[in-house]
């Protein structure tokens, strides 16, 4: 059922309680999270490594879609970026005191030479490591670079409004995004549970010289994980 108000001589969009109720429920980040665990955890648990970077390696489709959308979309905006006009929208400052906030990419680094390591523990043929490598870390400086500088450059409004998710930046009524948001979804879904393996193995490695001790074993460190992300996602961002 749809209801029409009115403030003043203005008259204010229809009401659908349907949309209501899904917002309720479908509320990021009050009850995303605990959906997501739900679809998730049965497949965290699981013992093979090989599986969780293969399924990882679907993010890939994502990560392509993602960067065709960025591309579209600077192509329809073109480049909105000045270094001569303080005071307009698409003014882009030379030196901010906020880069220090740049440094957080060096804890980034560090823990992703914690993954490689636990990942190319289990590689068929070692000897291709260091070529593996070399690539996987080209493609992803590649990565960051185009999507962080063609956005930026080519966003048209004011550069502080940007989000740290870039999806945040466009209405809820845009296809391209929306499908965006699907395949983001689809590529934590695939990156979450590699990630945690990672730490899974690390850990009780360290307690008990072994990556999969039993069931029950893993099944309790990822419950303390799981859980403890579930808080700070619930929390955090307020």
């Amino acid at each position: 059922m749809f209801t029409t108000n009115f403030h003043g001589n203005h008259p204010v969009a229809p009401i659908d309680p349907s949309g209501v109720v899904f917002a309720e429920v479908w509320a990021n980040p009050q009850t995303v999270p605990f959906f997501l665990i739900l679809l998730i955890f049965p497949i965290i648990n699981l013992k093979s490594p090989t599986f969780f970077t293969k399924f990882n390696s679907l993010g890939t489709i994502s990560v392509a879609y993602l960067l065709m959308l960025i591309a579209v979309k600077a192509i329809f905006w073109g480049f909105n970026f000045n270094y001569d006009i303080d005071h307009q929208p698409q003014h882009v400052p030379e030196f901010t005191s906020k880069f220090t906030v740049l440094t957080g990419i060096l804890s980034l680094a560090l823990f992703t030479h914690n993954c490689i390591i636990a990942v190319f523990r289990n590689q068929r043929n070692p000897e291709n490591n260091t070529r593996d490598l070399g690539i996987s870390y080209i493609l992803g400086a590649l990565t960051y670079i185009f999507v962080g500088g063609m956005f930026y450059t080519s966003f048209p409004e004011q550069k502080s409004c940007i989000g740290s998710n870039f999806l945040d930046n466009f209405l809820p009524s845009d296809i391209l995004a929306f499908i965006g948001r699907l395949c983001l979804l689809f590529q934590m879904i695939t990156v979450f549970p590699l990630l945690l393996y990672i730490f899974r193995a690390q850990l009780l490695y360290a307690l008990f010289q072994n990556v999969y001790p039993s069931v029950y074993h893993v099944v309790t460190v990822n419950v303390f994980i799981v859980g403890f992300c579930c808080i700070i996602a619930r929390f955090v961002p307020d």
